[in-house]
Formats: structure tokens, C-alpha cells, sequence
């Protein structure tokens, strides 16, 4: 059924019926717009496209960060909790890994994160592996603090204290990085990769004078 002149649909005023499924419209904006019939009549089409541009306008002003470093970090944690056709939601979405509510709005994140270390350079890192995005569970971390927290850390206990990367270990101790490693990768018990030293007559453990191991 043809539209008649003058028939209003949204923003849009029918000024005459071009046959088939078009007709010419005039948007309240001042722009004439060809639209399909059957789009005006459901409701698909309002606007000669100024309707979209205002709300999309809208949605921008909420928070004025779109594009900006944060906003690009909670739009990732909603990605890798949310969408089970990412490469990541292995990883997150189906080991249970949420966002809270509180947190699905982006000013709610912003404010924590404004209010607890936020920087440019640091990444958002979860304390417990297996909690939850929420602002109990979450610190801003540098990408070493980060990696040191991944599920597959190796923690090393030695002397009483935790340490989370051979490194830490040898800093702490002052042992040799490389030797130590070769050691532990070789298969070495932790203290004896530690405890046995080098020296010119063989081996020996860590404070244990040469006379002592030659015994």
C-alpha cells in the first residue's frame, strides 16, 4: 500500500510515494531522505540518520573517555569476562572469572581506579587468580608485578621466606642468576641449586669452608 503525503513516521514526513518500495521523505532536520517503505512502517528507520548521530553524541558525553587508555582497560575486562567467542574467555569467562555489577558502569571503575593508583603504564591486576574484577579483588600493577601474580608463577620457599621468581631468590640471597636457573631447570632440588657453591677443588654448600668438604 502506497504512503500518502504528509504521513509522519518518527522524524521523518512522507512528501511522496516514489512506487516499488521507496519513498521520499523530509527528516525534521531539513534533509530529504529515501526511504524504504516497509522500514518506516515497522519502525526500523525514524531519521534521515541524524536520530543515530544524537544518540551515539549521547553516549560519549556520559563520561568523555571514549578512546582514552582506562576506558580501553574496562572495555577489555568486559570482553575477556563476557564474550565466549574471544581466544581469552578459556582463560576468564569460563573458569567463572567476573566483572561485579558495580563495575558495569564505566564512571563506577573510573572512580575506583582514579581514587586507588590509577597511572599510565600500570595494568589492572587481579590478587586472586581465581576471584572476581571487582574493587576488593583489583590493584594497579606494573607489568612485572603482573606477571609475578600469573597462575603459573612458580612460588620458591626457601629459608623460612616466599619467593615468586628465581630472581627474587637470587636478589635476596645474592646467588648468581644463570647458575642458580641452569641448576633448577636441570632438575636440581631447590636447596641444593642454592646451597652448593663452586670452587676450584669441586663443589661445595653455601658457607661450608673447603677443608670442610674435603673431609
Amino acid at each position: 500500500m502506497n504512503m500518502k503525503s504528509g504521513e509522519r513516521y518518527g522524524r521523518l514526513t512522507v512528501v511522496r510515494d516514489l512506487g516499488s518500495r521507496h519513498v521520499e521523505c523530509l527528516c525534521d532536520c531539513g534533509t530529504v531522505k529515501i526511504a524504504v517503505r516497509k522500514y518506516l512502517r515497522n519502525g526500523d528507520t525514524q531519521s534521515c540518520g541524524c536520530l543515530h548521530k544524537e544518540r551515539v553524541r549521547s553516549v560519549f558525553r556520559k563520561h568523555g573517555d571514549t578512546g582514552s587508555r582506562l576506558y580501553r582497560i574496562w572495555k577489555g575486562m568486559r570482553t575477556r569476562t563476557m564474550n565466549p567467542n574471544r581466544s581469552q574467555a578459556k582463560d576468564y569467562l569460563l573458569r567463572g572469572i567476573a566483572i561485579c555489577d558495580e563495575w558495569s558502569d564505566y564512571n563506577a571503575f573510573k572512580n575506583w581506579a582514579m581514587s586507588n593508583g590509577y597511572a599510565d603504564g600500570l595494568t589492572i591486576d587481579r590478587i586472586d587468580n581465581d576471584g572476581p574484577y571487582s574493587p576488593g579483588n583489583c590493584r594497579w600493577a606494573t607489568h612485572k608485578e603482573q606477571c609475578r601474580n600469573k597462575r603459573n608463577t612458580h612460588v620458591f620457599n626457601y629459608g623460612g621466606k616466599e619467593y615468586k621468581t628465581i630472581k627474587d631468590l637470587c636478589l635476596a640471597l645474592r646467588l648468581p642468576y644463570r647458575r642458580t636457573w641452569n641448576r633448577i631447570r636441570r632438575g636440581w632440588p631447590l636447596e641444593e641449586a642454592i646451597e652448593v657453591g663452586e670452587c676450584k677443588t669441586g663443589p661445595r654448600r653455601l658457607g661450608q669452608s673447603t677443608r670442610e668438604r674435603e673431609r
